[in-house]
């Protein structure tokens, strides 16, 4: 029995010792198990990411490409001027009001003339009697009673008096100040009973539809800008775009700047845009028809050549691409691409070749 036993401790002894010995190996492989369960876990963390890289792209279609010119200048009154009166007398009616438009050739000012009406009646007067006076001497003249001489001094004091009868009918046309065409009066500086001279102004009167745009550019595009020319401008109190047509070239450039001067129309009909507004301006100085565009930002040069990428099965495809003309904001695609293809055009640090990519949005 105590032999029984003893072999009965011997056992439990080296199960204990066989379960010493093996348990930390069992617990190495574990370990390693966790490790390698994490390794495979990042690389499927870091597969996601590469799958659900975000970007933005464009589909190719053949477009107008525009090569513009930036510069500023302002708009002026396609008319304007200082009305004043050519003769002084006293204001007895003024028949506007300030801000109004008034049509070409509307009545403004009236100044005093009734002096002038009375002489003109007096000449008018004078004017029968010489007419009278006239025809009798031409009746003696056809019956010989007079001589050719006494003729003449009746005929000539008859168109004397013609002559100093339209005078004075000038004289009280410019006491009647017109608008001398259709536009917007400004802020009077007169009042009735105000003496008015020449020196005095009385308002501004502006036309502004359509307004002209004057800016400048430079020489070297001399030969490129033609009448006709396409603008487009803003101003800085409206976020519209508004379009213009160069009617007008300076046909010298300005030593001091080396530009030229240039002068466009612009459509104005609500009267938005006013006079010495400054001007934001794109002028478009070629147009090249049916070409391949895609925004500065997709190139991505290399050395001596130009990449883009080219998303082909939901994959990021890297092609070589021969560019041309350029603008601010868009480049030609020569070769390399076809109509059709998708282009990304955003998000481009985040993508590398072959790997997938989730277009996001499309331009």
């Amino acid at each position: 029995m105590k032999k029984s036993v003893r072999n009965i401790i011997f056992i439990l002894i080296g199960v204990i010792i066989l379960f010493i010995i093996v348990y930390p190996r069992l617990g190495l492989f574990s370990t390693e198990n966790k490790q390698n369960n994490a390794g495979k876990s990042e690389t499927k963390e870091t597969e996601k990411k590469v799958e659900s890289s975000i970007v933005k792209a464009k589909i190719l279609k053949t477009e107008n490409l525009e090569d513009n010119i930036s510069t500023t200048g302002t708009l002026l009154a396609y008319e304007e001027v200082s009305l004043r009166s050519e003769i002084s007398g006293k204001i007895v009616g003024v028949h506007f009001s300030e801000g109004d438009f008034v049509a070409q050739g509307a009545l403004l000012i009236t100044i005093y003339n009734e002096d002038l009406k009375a002489e003109l009646k007096k000449l008018e007067l004078n004017k029968e009697l010489n007419q009278t006076k006239e025809n009798r001497q031409k009746q003696l003249l056809e019956k010989e009673a007079i001589s050719q001489q006494e003729y003449d001094i009746a005929l000539n004091a008859l168109n004397t008096v013609n002559t100093e009868i339209e005078l004075k009918r000038l004289q009280i046309e410019k006491t009647y100040i017109r608008a001398p065409f259709g536009g917007i009066v400004g802020l009077r500086n007169i009042s009735v009973g105000t003496y008015l001279t020449p020196s005095v102004e009385i308002t501004k009167l502006a036309s502004i539809n359509p307004i002209k745009i004057q800016f400048a550019i430079p020489s070297k595009y001399s030969n490129i800008v033609r009448k006709g020319s396409k603008i487009t401008f803003s101003v800085e109190n409206s976020n519209q775009t508004y379009e213009g047509i160069v009617y007008a070239i300076e046909p010298k450039v300005d030593e001091a700047t080396r530009t030229i001067i240039l002068r466009a129309t612009s459509p104005n009909t609500n009267n938005m845009l006013m006079a010495g507004d400054f001007a934001k301006i794109e002028l478009t100085i070629s147009n090249t028809p049916n070409v391949l565009l895609l925004p500065t930002e997709a190139i991505v040069p290399e050395m001596d050549m130009f990449k883009v990428f080219k998303v082909k099965n939901g994959k990021a495809i890297s092609v070589t691409v021969k560019i041309g003309k350029r603008t601010e904001k868009e480049v030609e695609i020569v070769e390399g691409l076809q109509k059709g293809d998708t282009v990304i055009t955003s998000g481009i640090l985040k993508v590398k070749p072959d790997a997938p990519v989730t277009i996001q949005a499309y331009e």
